[in-house]
């Protein structure tokens, strides 16, 4: 199950370009694991693009270092790599679709994120 998606700009974490519910109503854990994975990615002090599990929950994230921009997955009962493709699908799908990915019409990202499908919950259609 998808607890959230975010887009971070560098490391703007109090305003995501995108956020899925509001971090603020996420387990502090979760969404302080995610940023310090980003941050880390951002300082070239960790992976670009990986996971982590928080408890039973995990945290997938995808950092794009040289427009600095973060998308990140937080799911649980998922398998890592379906998390990870739906990153890859989120990340293409924003990089494709928005006209400025620094600076974007933040009410649009929605339009955008809205049509790209977990491939979790395509699964379960077949």
């Amino acid at each position: 199950m998808l607890i959230g998606v975010y887009i971070v700009l560098d490391d703007q974490f109090s305003l995501p370009v995108y956020a899925d519910p509001d971090p603020d109503e996420l387990d502090e854990g979760i969404w302080v694991a995610a940023c310090e994975r980003v941050n880390d990615a951002l300082e070239s002090e960790g992976p670009t693009r990986g996971h982590c599990a928080v408890g039973d929950v995990e945290v997938a994230w995808r950092t794009h270092l040289k427009l600095g921009l973060s998308f990140v997955a937080i799911a649980s009962d998922v398998k890592t790599r379906a998390l990870e493709k739906y990153l890859r699908l989120i990340s293409e799908r924003y990089l494709d679709e928005v006209d400025d990915v620094r600076e974007p019409d933040r009410h649009g990202v929605a339009d955008v994120m809205v049509d790209v499908i977990p491939p979790w919950e395509d699964e379960d259609q077949d």
